[in-house]
């Protein structure tokens, strides 16, 4: 990962000599799915053993409502 985000470039993800598991958030605003989309193009294309996984999150539920009276 470089700055944060993960790194798309085949060249540089072809050096890596251990598996890689990336478990993003479908709706997360600092790395959008199509930068996990290239992100798993780009270690397939490295023949980088690899798992990436976009997961998502349910929002959460709202909270109770209490009668303090």
């Amino acid at each position: 990962m470089a700055d944060g985000s993960p790194l798309t470039d085949q060249a540089e993800l072809s050096s890596l000599r251990a598996p890689v598991c990336g478990i993003f958030g479908c709706d997360d605003l600092q790395i959008p799915q199509p930068t996990v989309d290239a992100f798993r193009a780009a270690l397939e294309a490295a023949d980088v053993e690899h798992e990436v996984i976009s997961h998502l999150v349910p929002p959460a539920p709202a909270p109770a409502k209490h009668n303090m009276t």
